[in-house]
């Protein structure tokens, strides 16, 4: 049983097979897993400059779960290829999370899965590197808090695919023909019309699954298209009603559609309420917690001055996730001890969970992922009603409405009063039901692979 570890988040992985490739010329750019690779871009371009014929670096990492590290897969293994991307760290985040969940079962229909970094591939492809990568212009715009031109961006990736729809297909084909996965799942929008149509001409038996990581589909953030010849193998797992409802109008029925208790996070969440039936109330905890996600702004400088100084007696803990030179300018604000505050970088999953269980509240952004992380702790959020990104927006509108967040129109201007406004948040939190949509999309893969789905 294979575990294909992303390197680069948290370095996870420092093994790395070499292998050379002269017959798929998008192959320097074939990620098969996630994480930081400029450095392997790096290695790749001295690389390829001493090989005859246009030589490719394809990169395989991978960690076997019960024999030596390095192991390659037999011709035979039953294999999941993830598609996610590096923009943000939700989609990311959930893959991990599904892959975790997998192959922690003995018992799992699926051997390997390889996370493939579905984005940078098409970059790659149609661009031949001409042109910045997505994931780090749209990671620049987190960080300086440009949340409503990277928004934008959405609108203009929907155009751009419609627009290559056919040579997209093609690079997607060409990666099932070389990988010859036993079913694909997607865990990025924009792509799964094209991943959907080249999948069912390449391997017509091959299931294919998206995992929606938003709370709505939309136009800029396409994640189901319209159902049509293509679909007859793709199943969709949403977490909302909403969800649920934009699958049937666009064509898909009831088989098709899988309807979880939430969004995908991790196992190590399904424990939260348990926890917090002997937490105290929200204004009886010590720590105010700063999380925006993968990559938080460097407005969170900002913020945790104001938070320190308005809660003197509080403690305050900023999670920076990619963005080091937020890390590094707050560091001798953490090694103050007079302070009161702790600086992450990144946090594991069960890390973030005990952080949200002895959170008053969680200040940040209304990203799908952190939100059902904090509902799942029953954490309070606090949230800026302005400049959102378009499908945060559905994230604040589900998170108000459930009663489960407060929204203020400054997070360096917090109301006097926030401590019993976060507190009046308790009883919504506590009716939440239990999040164990991991399980269940685990559960539904599983059920695919061994062809005993009732839905297919």
């Amino acid at each position: 049983r294979l575990r294909v570890v992303p390197d680069g988040i948290g370095k996870l992985c420092p093994w790395t097979s070499l292998a050379w490739n002269d017959s798929q010329p998008w192959l320097p750019m074939l990620p098969s897993l996630v994480g930081d690779l400029d450095h392997l871009n790096a290695e790749e371009d001295s690389g390829a400059q001493g090989a005859q014929g246009g030589s490719r670096l394809q990169q395989q990492v991978r960690l076997q779960k019960h024999a030596e590290p390095m192991a390659s897969p037999a011709p035979d293994c039953t294999t999941a290829l993830f598609m996610t991307s590096q923009g943000g760290g939700g989609h990311l985040a959930a893959a991990r999370a599904l892959q975790e969940c997998i192959l922690d079962n003995d018992e799992s229909a699926i051997e390997c899965i390889e996370l493939i970094d579905a984005a940078s591939l098409v970059e790659a492809s149609i661009s031949r590197d001409s042109l910045p990568r997505s994931h780090s212009v749209y990671n620049f715009l987190m960080q300086n808090s440009c949340y409503q031109t990277a928004g934008l961006g959405g609108y203009l990736a929907s155009y751009a695919v419609k627009w290559r729809q056919t040579a997209l297909e093609g690079v997607f084909q060409e990666l099932w023909d070389l990988k010859r996965p036993s079913i694909v799942v997607s865990f990025i929008p924009f792509f799964n019309a094209a991943m959907r149509a080249s999948l069912l001409r390449s391997l017509p038996r091959c299931r294919f699954v998206t995992v929606v990581t938003d709370m709505e589909n939309s136009a800029a953030r396409p994640w189901i298209d319209a159902f049509d010849e293509t679909s007859v193998n793709h199943a969709i797992i949403v977490g909302t009603e909403s969800l649920e409802l934009q699958a049937r109008h666009l064509g898909f029925d009831g088989q098709s559609v899988l309807r979880c208790s939430g969004r995908v996070i991790n196992s190590k969440f399904s424990i939260a309420k348990e926890v917090f039936e002997w937490q105290p109330p929200p204004r009886e905890r010590e720590k105010f917690v700063i999380c925006f996600g993968g990559t938080a702004p460097m407005k969170a400088q900002e913020i945790a001055w104001h938070v320190i100084e308005t809660f003197p007696e509080r403690d305050v803990v900023v999670v920076c996730g990619s963005n080091s030179s937020l890390f590094l300018k707050l560091r001798p604000l953490g090694e103050d001890d007079s302070a009161r505050c702790v600086v992450e970088a990144y946090l594991s999953a069960e890390q973030i969970r005990d952080l949200f269980l002895q959170a008053i509240c969680v200040l940040g952004k209304p990203g799908a992922g952190v939100a059902s992380e904090a509902a799942a702790c029953r954490a309070p959020m606090v949230l800026e009603s302005h400049g959102l990104m378009p499908q945060e927006e559905a994230v604040l509108k589900w998170m108000t409405k459930l009663g489960i967040a407060v929204t203020v129109d400054d997070f360096c201007n917090l109301p006097a009063d926030l401590l019993m406004q976060v507190d009046e948040c308790t009883a919504a939190l506590a009716a939440q039901a239990e999040n164990r949509a991991v399980f269940e999309a685990a559960d539904f893969l599983q059920q695919l692979m061994q062809g005993s789905s009732k839905r297919f």
